[in-house]
């Protein structure tokens, strides 16, 4: 099973007809969404994205529930905005990614350009402004906390097929949750306490069985799959951590 199975949308026959554009991903898949502005966008997995009312007249805005990469094409006259939760990003002439996923802060990384990022009904003053190489994360309530001088290549891998747990913080079960999204598995685990165990790797457009594998080697813990179900096992070994991030399977 190779993950986020990647999928083209058409949007043309909704925006010719003054409808709203919606696209939507299943677990394991990905697309790619051109809107009628020629904004481009690559949607995660389990995500879904909606132009909202008037799409393209004064003013460009979509909903996103999940995470996208944004190419925006700016239009100072018609901004471009995306929602997701209670977070609103305005295109400022650039690229981006949204995360927006159920009971996680909405997190943003800027690539290219700059953006803003606040609630809704923020006035600019109170607004993050973003520039390249920053990340900002935004929860119901409190200012957005805004790191600069990051390396945002972590937060766009997916983009390209690569999935990263290089974060400093990153556990088994932050990372449980993203594979369930990008390969459609179910994960059972008998000791709560393995999620707390720390990785750090780079996979490249590989099978959750090499995945599983490789995890397993790092963290010293048992994964057996059996279809989509995937389960967890006490600690088959230990002292088997690796001191640099590696890289799994070819080049994206």
């Amino acid at each position: 099973m190779v993950w986020a199975r990647s999928k083209a949308v058409d949007t043309e026959s909704a925006a010719a007809g003054g409808n709203s554009v919606v696209a939507t991903t299943k677990v394991a898949e990905r697309a790619q969404v051109r809107l009628p502005d020629g904004t481009q966008v690559q949607l995660g997995a389990a995500s879904s994205l909606r132009t909202l009312a008037g799409y393209g007249g004064s003013s460009r805005e979509v909903e996103l529930v999940g995470e996208a990469a944004f190419h925006v094409i700016h239009d100072a006259a018609r901004p471009f905005r995306v929602r997701a939760g209670a977070a609103v990003i305005e295109d400022l002439g650039t690229r981006f990614v949204v995360r927006a996923v159920m009971q996680e802060p909405v997190r943003v990384a800027v690539s290219e350009g700059s953006v803003s990022v606040g609630r809704s009904g923020d006035s600019r003053e109170h607004q993050a402004q973003l520039q390249p190489r920053d990340v900002a994360v935004l929860g119901d309530s409190g200012d957005a906390v805004v790191s600069r001088n990051v390396d945002v290549a972590p937060y766009t891998a997916w983009t390209s097929g690569r999935l990263v747990f290089t974060f400093s913080d990153e556990s088994l079960r932050q990372a449980i949750g993203e594979l369930e999204r990008w390969y459609d598995v179910r994960f059972e685990v008998a000791d709560a306490t393995l999620l707390n165990r720390t990785l750090n790797v780079t996979f490249n457009d590989r099978g959750i069985d090499d995945v599983l594998e490789v995890m397993g080697t790092m963290l010293g813990v048992h994964f057996e799959r059996e279809g989509r179900v995937v389960r967890v096992a006490a600690p088959a070994r230990t002292g088997m951590a690796l001191s640099s991030a590696p890289q799994v399977g070819g080049g994206a």
